[in-house]
Parts: structure tokens; C-alpha cells; sequence
């Protein structure tokens, strides 16, 4: 996402530059070689976060590159894709199928914050707020405050991992996105 981040405000940038602004983007680049483990986790991550971005960002679509690796067992070359080439799901495509649980007809709302390697993202969906939170590292927090009368903590697939009374939430980062779903709330925010 970093290499992403720059090359997004580059090419902004040349577009103003010749007049171009405002521009609609279209993101092709979410591809990965994943012929290891740590790899299969880190396409899954970076997958989301992608999409989070290009979201927040504006950008008219996001095309999944190579949805399906094209090589069979004993083959040679990138393994890229969302399933194999059995068809099975990779973690890549759990991670997408995760965000499309909650997010699911969801509107974008604002961009919480983007600093030092930290990402949130609020989304409406229906009348829940959705904020959707990831780190580039393997480290990171977040508190939020909020009015709501009840906080949802959901893990990267969307299941609620435990519900808070209130609106006041801690959440710990890393790359994977998870999602906090407030019921009942009119603003969400960090809290210092």
C-alpha cells in the first residue's frame, strides 16, 4: 500500500498539473506472487487494504487482478489469484470476502486517519456507522469515541468477536482490516 500511496499522489499531481483535475482512477494493481505462506498472508492483507483505499480515495472501481492462478500443479511461473487452479479459495479471497460481509452496501463517509502507517475508514451502512481500521505493521492501536449505544468488534472475516455497551472502543492493529460497526451513533472519532 505504501508504493500505492506515492505513486497515487504522483500521478495526481502530473494530472493537475495539465489540467486534467478532477480525475477518475481505476485501480488495476492488486496482484501478488504468493508462493509461500507468509506471502498467501500478506496478499490477503494487502488485498483489503487496497481495496479500503482506493474506496476512500474515490477511485471509480478496482479491478482483483488474476482472479484465478492459470497454472496447474507442477507449473512454473507466478502463482497469483483469488483461487487456484482447482478453484479453491485463497486467503486473498477470504480476506475480500470479509470486507463484502460488512461493508456490503456500504457508502463511504470520511477518512479517519492516514498517518505513521495507520489507516481508518468510516463507512454507512444503513443506519450503522462502520469503521474499518488496519496498520502496515504488526502493531498498532486505535481508541475511538462515539455515541452509540452499542460497539461491535468484528475480525477480518466479519464475525463480531465480542459487543461493547456504549461507544467507547479499543482496538488493537495489525494488517489485517477489522471492522467496529456502532449502532445508534451519529459521529465516530478518535479519542486522544
Amino acid at each position: 500500500l505504501e508504493g500505492k500511496i506515492s505513486n497515487f499522489e504522483k500521478m495526481k499531481a502530473q494530472h493537475s498539473a495539465v489540467g486534467l483535475s478532477p480525475a477518475k482512477w481505476l485501480n488495476t494493481e492488486t496482484g501478488f506472487d504468493a508462493w509461500r505462506l507468509d506471502q498467501e498472508r500478506r496478499q490477503a492483507q494487502a488485498v483489503a487494504q487496497k481495496v479500503l483505499y482506493c474506496w476512500a480515495h474515490d477511485h471509480a472501481g478496482i479491478m482483483l487482478f488474476c482472479g484465478r492462478m492459470t497454472r496447474g500443479p507442477g507449473r512454473d511461473g507466478r502463482d497469483l489469484g483469488l483461487v487456484d487452479y482447482q478453484f479453491c479459495p485463497r486467503f486473498a479471497y477470504g480476506a475480500v470476502a470479509g470486507l463484502v460481509s460488512v461493508l456490503q452496501g456500504a457508502s463511504f463517509e470520511s477518512v479517519i486517519v492516514e498517518k505513521d502507517g495507520v489507516f481508518a475508514y468510516e463507512f454507512l451502512v444503513g443506519e450503522e456507522r462502520v469503521v474499518s481500521a488496519f496498520s502496515l505493521s504488526d502493531e498498532g492501536a486505535l481508541s475511538f469515541e462515539s455515541d452509540a449505544s452499542q460497539v461491535m468488534v468484528c475480525d477480518p472475516m466479519g464475525n463480531v468477536v465480542r459487543q461493547i455497551a456504549g461507544g467507547d472502543v479499543e482496538l488493537s492493529l495489525d494488517g489485517y482490516p477489522q471492522y467496529l460497526v456502532f449502532r445508534d451513533a451519529e459521529s465516530v472519532a478518535i479519542s486522544e
